[in-house]
């Protein structure tokens, strides 16, 4: 745990050069962190990230409930994927910001880019975010936009003209029932030709992130992905917080 902590996101092959362990001591021992739910092993890029705080800023230190939730969510989206082709990804609200989880990019035969585990977003323009937003009232976002004002990578001054403008994007997300990627979103950087539809996920009734399908938008128009596949991510939505409140309710017994 010292070691992914100190390193950060970690390979077997970097745990072992680390700490001088025997590999198979590593493996039994990230086994058994994994099933603790301590450890998570990422779908995107098999590397190891620890779900416990140990004072650490090299990884994403997730909640005991969010790091059972994509236990759960990733089978599910592994079906979903192999059923539209196209992948998904989980993100959780970091701050003022969107954070990667894991992706199922890796499974998808389409040519997406991969490397995507802890990258942070732009709540603004990103999918996810505005799927987040659109569950928040118009005063929180305010709140927000009045926290990332001046900061370049997390603020809206590339977004939208107006504060204005975007609270009256934001209730078209409302209407729409799913968010979308902006053109200013900075991902279309890493990957030009891309667009997605999100939906909110939560725990307790309590939104915690989004999961969101990418596609390459020249394919078709947003709306038709949307009315072809925004009904699959919902019902896949539903069966994830279906197993993961069984899982709850039973670790509770």
């Amino acid at each position: 745990m010292q070691a992914i902590n100190r390193l950060g996101p970690s390979t077997l092959a970097e745990l072992q050069r680390a700490t001088d362990l025997p590999k198979s001591t590593i493996r039994r021992l990230l086994f058994t962190l994994c099933q603790q739910r301590i450890v998570r092993q990422s779908l995107t890029d098999q590397k190891y990230r620890i779900n416990a705080s140990l004072d650490s800023r090299n990884s994403t230190m997730l909640p005991q409930d969010v790091a059972s939730y994509i236990d759960h969510a990733v089978p599910v989206l592994t079906e979903l994927t192999s059923a539209i082709g196209w992948p998904s990804d989980i993100h959780m609200i970091s701050g003022n910001a969107m954070v990667i989880l894991d992706s199922t990019r890796p499974l998808s035969p389409f040519h997406l880019h991969r490397t995507v585990a802890d990258m942070e977003l732009n709540i603004f323009a990103s999918a996810s975010g505005l799927a987040c937003l659109a569950e928040q009232s118009d005063e929180q976002i305010m709140r927000r936009i009045s926290e990332t004002r001046g900061d370049a990578k997390r603020g809206l001054k590339h977004v939208a003209k107006s504060t204005e403008n975007y609270l009256a994007l934001v209730q078209s997300v409302r209407e729409l029932g799913y968010g979308f990627r902006l053109d200013s979103y900075p991902g279309r950087l890493v990957q030009p030709n891309t667009a997605a539809i999100a939906l909110p996920i939560r725990i307790d009734g309590n939104v915690f992130g989004a999961i969101s399908t990418i596609y390459i938008a020249s394919v078709m128009r947003l709306e038709k992905f949307a009315q072809q596949n925004l009904g699959l991510l919902r019902d896949a939505i539903s069966e994830i917080e279906n197993r993961h409140a069984a899982f709850l309710a039973q670790a509770a017994e």
